[in-house]
């Protein structure tokens, strides 16, 4: 019996994704994002045109939720709370699963990219240290740092790697395109939460979508160039035959009863 070279010890377990496919797309996306993410905190540094904007839409924001009803203010909550638990708890349960399962690529890209991405915004909001918006009727008394959003940043980097490597799988066009929209609703609803809270600048949001992109991007494209080169050995490998001619000698017995040997 032959061994299926891809599933030889540490083989990649799964196909490329399109980041593997388009590199040049992956690195575009990456620099853009990452590219608007200093253009915004240049403008929070300096104190820049974008700060007027801030303070307007939060003060009219807080001033409608403040007056919301009930239900709505709820579901705004539930929504900010799945930005925090609604991402540790599954990055715990997909780490387990990807290494019982031992695929080594996804859980690369869950360590790399989503937990390697809380740690770099770390770093980056205590660097920039902005105060967050602040209310005598506040929905949350946070302290924390308010550049960029952490929430989105997470559940960004989260939400999009697992549609990034689940939804090529789908063979459906329609439930391609519904887990998309699902995943892009979800990511909208804790962004808005923030806002709807008090708890962000539209710019802390904003920031949060082009850092989680940026990096994300930046995260995947890397690591699926790493995998293709794990890979290749492995493809160019299989087409050729896995077993040599055994160099055992074997007899035959001719017509005439006699045996000969043949090597």
């Amino acid at each position: 019996m032959t061994k299926n070279p891809g599933t030889a010890r540490g083989a990649p377990s799964s196909s490329a994704g399109p980041l593997a496919r388009h590199p040049t797309a992956g690195l575009v996306i990456a620099l853009l994002s990452l590219l608007a993410f200093a253009l915004l905190t240049l403008n929070v540094l300096q104190q820049g045109p974008l700060t007027g904007f801030d303070n307007r839409t939060i003060d009219a924001l807080h001033a409608w939720a403040a007056h919301a009803p009930p239900l709505l203010t709820g579901l705004m909550r539930f929504g900010s709370s799945l930005g925090f638990y609604g991402v540790l708890g599954p990055i715990a349960v997909f780490a387990i699963l990807w290494i019982a399962r031992r695929r080594w690529r996804e859980f690369s890209m869950l360590l790399l990219t989503a937990v390697g991405g809380q740690v770099v915004f770390d770093i980056i909001a205590a660097l920039i240290h902005r105060p967050r918006p602040h209310f005598g009727d506040a929905f949350e008394g946070l302290t924390a740092n308010s550049f960029p959003s952490g929430h989105v940043t997470s559940s960004l980097l989260l939400f999009g790697l697992l549609l990034y490597i689940y939804v090529p799988g789908i063979r459906s066009a329609a439930g391609r395109a519904l887990l998309i929209l699902g995943g892009a609703l979800l990511v909208a609803w804790i962004a808005f939460s923030r806002l709807y809270l008090g708890s962000h600048y539209p710019t802390d949001v904003i920031a949060g979508f082009a850092l989680g992109l940026g990096w994300g991007t930046l995260t995947v494209s890397a690591l699926e160039a790493y995998w293709s080169t794990r890979r290749r050995p492995w493809i160019r490998g299989s087409s050729k035959p896995t077993t040599a001619p055994s160099a055992t000698s074997t007899t035959r017995t001719t017509s005439s009863g006699n045996t000969r040997k043949q090597s």
